[in-house]
C-alpha cells in the first residue's frame, strides 16, 4: 500500500524565505529535489526520512533552487490544461475516474483510488498546490508501475536493461539509449494497462534492434501481436492525456 503525506514548510536560504513542499512516500526510495512551475520547491523523501536530515541538503544546494526560483518568476507558466475542480474525470490506468476532493484539518495531503474516485484529502489553504500534488502522486504511480512492467516483461523475453527513469517528454512516450537506459513519460499511467505493455516491449525490443527496421518490429510482433491496436490507441487519445494536470 502506497502512503503519502505533504506538507508546506519553509527554510531561510541566504537571507531569504523559501516556501517549499515536503512529500514523504513509502514509494519514494530517495531524497529527490524538483520544481513546479505553480508552486516551487517540492522536497520528496521516504516516508520515514529524518527531518532534521532536510535542511542541510537544502543549504548544500542554496544556488541551485534560487536560481530556479528566479527562472519561475521570470517565465510563469501559462495555464493551458483541464481546470482540476472536484468533479472532473481524469483518466488513470484506463479508466476515467472522477476528481472528489476533502478538507481535512490535518496539515498533511492524502490520495488514494478507488474504483471510480481519486480522493485527495487535504487541508484548505493547500488547495492552491492540487495541481502540483497530483502531478508528483501521478509520477509516483507511473514510476511503480512501469517499473514493475519492465521487470516483469524483460524477466519474459530475456532482455535485461540498466536502469528506468520517468520524465514528461513533449513528443516521446519512452524511449531507449545505447547504454539501455528505459525513459518513460509519466503519463502513460493513464493508458490501459496494454497501452502501457506495449510501450514497455516496444523499448524492451530496442535492446535488440537500436532502429526500426523490419527485424525490429518483427519481435515487437512476436511479442505483442495486437501491438497496432496499441499504437492506433496512442495516436487517437494521446494529444488528449496531455492536457491533464500539467
Amino acid at each position: 500500500m502506497n502512503t503519502t503525506t505533504t506538507e508546506s514548510k519553509t527554510i531561510l536560504l541566504g537571507g531569504e524565505k523559501v516556501y517549499y513542499t515536503l512529500r514523504r512516500s513509502t514509494r519514494a526510495k530517495r531524497f529527490r529535489l524538483e520544481f513546479w512551475p505553480n508552486s516551487g520547491l517540492m522536497v520528496v523523501v521516504p516516508y520515514k526520512f529524518e527531518e532534521r536530515k532536510i535542511a542541510p541538503v537544502l543549504q548544500q544546494h542554496q544556488r541551485w533552487i534560487q536560481d530556479n526560483l528566479a527562472q519561475i518568476k521570470r517565465h510563469p507558466q501559462q495555464d493551458t490544461t483541464i481546470p482540476l475542480t472536484a468533479g472532473a474525470q481524469i483518466p488513470f490506468l484506463g479508466k476515467k475516474l472522477t476528481l472528489v476532493i476533502k478538507e481535512s484539518t490535518s496539515a498533511y495531503t492524502r490520495i488514494h483510488t478507488t474504483h471510480n474516485s481519486i480522493v485527495v484529502t487535504m487541508p484548505k489553504d493547500r488547495r492552491s498546490h492540487l495541481r502540483d500534488i497530483l502531478l508528483t502522486w501521478f509520477k509516483e504511480e507511473a514510476r511503480c508501475m512501469l517499473t514493475e512492467r519492465a521487470q516483469k516483461l524483460s524477466n519474459a523475453h530475456h532482455v535485461v536493461y540498466h536502469r528506468i527513469s520517468i520524465r514528461d517528454q513533449k513528443t516521446r512516450w519512452a524511449s531507449c539509449s545505447r547504454k539501455h537506459n528505459l525513459s518513460f513519460n509519466w503519463r502513460l499511467v493513464m493508458a490501459p494497462l496494454d497501452v502501457i505493455d506495449y510501450v514497455v516491449l516496444h523499448e524492451l525490443a530496442h535492446l535488440i534492434e537500436m532502429n526500426h527496421s523490419n527485424r525490429f518490429w518483427h519481435t515487437v510482433e512476436g511479442w505483442c501481436p495486437n501491438y497496432q491496436r496499441y499504437r492506433q490507441w496512442l495516436k487517437k487519445n494521446g494529444p488528449a492525456l496531455r492536457m491533464y494536470v500539467a
